[in-house]
């Protein structure tokens, strides 16, 4: 069956249904990219500024529908609470996996891949690295949550890549954001669960930092997890580039896109 790359909103998501998949990408850009300011959140419907990331990462989110993912987009809107954004976004986790079955099957796609926990991934990229790691602790920690009656989707125990993960925001509005660096790197080191890490880092990247140069985010996640394979970063790879690598609408970096798709099948496939 030909696939066809093109999003519709479901839960509150952007969704790229493919019609064999062999997995689920959810995905979650850097600012003004992946995030956007908006008066109504995208979480309350649909808005021309949800359209950011699929312009954006259009390129990078394609070749991964063209290998065989199904795509979800999640929409935070910017915000300096990240934590309260990262708490509505995982209430409307739960309804995700019932969303996907309904439409490929009213599509007559295949669908049983979508009830089962173990065929979800995270990608993301600057500050969706940040969303995805306090997705875990909220997924681990929330008491709310856990008692809930609708049955949850692990996000803990669900593999994630991060592409220059950046906690670190503007020096001008630092003092606003919540968490704060040091407390979304404390996150990472006390993580509570063995679900495998992989990060993708640029050469060139000054804002999320690099190994070349060992600076920044991803020279400190790369010091502090390395050492500790069982729960930490089970693969560490640093390309060329700078921390706009991932962006590119017709035209993208494809040595950067075989690289995310060779990591996320070899993080599907992990098993311990």
């Amino acid at each position: 069956m030909p696939a066809s790359f093109k999003f519709k909103v479901m839960s509150d998501r952007l969704v790229a249904l493919h019609p064999e998949p062999l997995g689920v990408v959810q995905f979650i850009g850097g600012v003004f990219f992946g995030t956007f300011p908006n008066f109504s959140s995208p979480l309350m419907g649909w808005s021309l500024f949800d359209l950011s990331p699929i312009v954006s990462y259009h390129y990078l989110l394609q070749q991964l529908f063209l290998r065989g993912y199904t795509v979800v987009i999640l929409l935070p809107s910017m915000a300096f609470d990240h934590w309260m954004m990262a708490t509505r976004l995982l209430e409307k986790q739960p309804l995700l996996p019932a969303a996907l079955v309904t439409e490929a099957e009213k599509l007559g796609y295949g669908s049983r891949l979508y009830q089962e926990p173990q065929s979800y991934l995270w990608l993301g990229h600057s500050l969706g690295g940040k969303y995805i790691t306090l997705l875990r602790f909220l997924s681990l920690h929330s008491q709310d949550l856990r008692d809930s009656e609708t049955p949850q989707l692990p996000v803990k125990d669900q593999p994630a890549l991060l592409m220059a993960p950046c906690f670190q925001p503007p020096a001008l509005i630092s003092s606003l954001i919540r968490p704060t660096q040091e407390e979304t790197r404390s996150l990472l080191t006390d993580r509570g669960s063995n679900a495998p890490l992989a990060m993708i880092s640029f050469h060139q990247d000054f804002t999320a930092g690099n190994l070349t140069y060992q600076c920044g985010d991803v020279f400190w996640l790369y010091q502090q997890l390395t050492s500790q394979r069982e729960k930490g970063l089970l693969i560490c790879e640093e390309i060329l580039g700078n921390h706009y690598q991932p962006i590119g609408y017709e035209e993208g970096d494809g040595e950067l896109a075989k690289l995310v798709v060779q990591l996320l099948d070899m993080l599907k496939g992990y098993d311990g």
